[in-house]
């Protein structure tokens, strides 16, 4: 599983690609703004992405249906990661193509468990693909 962390902040990259790698997920890729999400994205086509909602330039709201658009057949995990807790802003992470949402401090209990709930997804949308074809 090919994860692209994208965070402003290089200690929450740096945190959450090792808590990644503690739990098995040792094919990360990291962004720090929007901008280089999107070129990230196009290089190493994510199976995962963890999108930080509040970077400067492009905010994750507007990152996220730009990586949805690059990968239309196949579902693509957004998994939002934020300190925002307050309803309209976790309704509106879903609202832009999100598909779940991590709090800041991360728990690497439940992020662990999240991202291989979406792994699993992820791989069932490829093989629904590849059936396809």
């Amino acid at each position: 599983m090919r994860i692209l962390v994208v965070d402003d902040e290089s200690l929450n990259r740096f945190l959450l690609t090792h808590m990644l790698a503690e739990n098995g997920f040792k094919d990360c890729y990291e962004a720090s703004s929007g901008e280089e999400a999107l070129q990230k994205a196009e290089e190493i086509v994510p199976d995962i992405v963890l999108l930080d909602v509040v970077m400067p330039g492009l905010s994750g709201h507007d990152v996220a249906p730009k990586l949805k658009a690059m990968q239309t057949d196949i579902y693509l995990p957004i998994v939002f990661i934020t300190a925002l807790d307050d309803e309209e802003s976790l309704v509106k992470c879903l609202a832009v193509g999100g598909d779940d949402f991590v709090a800041k401090p991360f728990n690497k209990v439940i992020l662990s468990a999240k991202l291989k709930a979406h792994a699993r997804t992820r791989l069932l949308s490829k093989r629904a693909q590849q059936q396809n074809r």
